[in-house]
């Protein structure tokens, strides 16, 4: 229908636009059911319909955000096709260039510093998923700093602080690769510190620290399955989800079973 509308009415830049968007999402499609070299071209072509349109349109802060979202669905299908990792990067690149330069025009804007922590962490991601801590460390210790601007500017909103939440769980699970507990315990208890009043940070970062520990224990292998016993499982951090004090004993006494993995070690 969109391409009958085009072809109808040439000068209508508006359906154009839709066309280019309705292009992306096909080709997210396509790479989510398992065909991410065709989704890959797909996004290319949607990518280069938007090119070519009048420089107005594609100037606005809008189209600009838009065409970020573009180049981030392309790195995610690219990161799905091996050997396109280093083609995945340099589309989160251009993504991440784009919602910089939003950034700087509209530096009170939570969603502009929000898009670009979650591009910058999805490129730290597929750092950690290549293996190269050090880049996948220092990328993600940007997205957590970009995410927490993004809720300094607008702390009620729950979706700002969710992806803060997973930025911190990213650059825990960073450090995990190194078993660097001293760094997990660090990172999970600044974002804690950061929100001492609020309940569902704390549970989110004492259930990374949680999972690392667990993590660290099959690693590990023959420690000491009973150390565990001191730290508070998963399932049992779910029940305080309403009160935050009952979450910042939980914290301690998981920070308390790190210290016993450290002295051990």
């Amino acid at each position: 229908i969109l391409e009958d509308l085009v072809k109808s009415f040439p000068d209508a830049v508006t359906y154009r636009q839709l066309l280019i968007k309705a292009g992306s999402g096909l080709g997210v499609s396509q790479f989510r059911t398992g065909d991410p070299a065709i989704g890959e071209q797909t996004l290319e072509e949607a990518i280069q319909e938007f090119s070519v349109l009048p420089e107005q349109v594609r100037q606005t802060a809008a189209s600009r955000e838009e065409l970020a979202s573009y180049y981030n669905n392309l790195a995610n299908c690219r990161r799905e096709i091996p050997g396109a990792h280093d083609r995945a990067l340099d589309a989160y690149d251009a993504a991440i260039e784009i919602h910089k330069q939003l950034c700087l025009e509209f530096p009170s804007s939570a969603s502009h510093a929000r898009n670009l922590s979650s591009s910058i962490g999805n490129q730290g991601s597929l750092y950690l998923k290549q293996n190269d801590i050090d880049e996948a460390i220092s990328a993600l210790t940007r997205a957590l700093e970009r995410a927490e601007i993004a809720c300094q500017l607008n702390p009620s909103d729950p979706a700002l602080h969710a992806n803060a939440a997973w930025q911190v769980n990213m650059l825990a699970t960073s450090f995990l690769s190194r078993l660097d507990i001293e760094r997990i315990l660090e990172t999970t208890q600044q974002f804690v510190d950061r929100y001492p009043e609020n309940g569902g940070r704390q549970l989110a970062a004492a259930k990374t620290l949680a999972h690392c520990l667990q993590t660290m224990e099959t690693k590990q292998g023959d420690g000491a399955a009973g150390d565990q016993r001191d730290a508070l499982s998963v399932n049992e951090l779910e029940t305080h989800t309403s009160n935050s004090s009952p979450q910042s004993i939980a914290i301690e006494r998981l920070r308390q079973a790190a210290a016993q993995h450290m002295e051990r070690d």
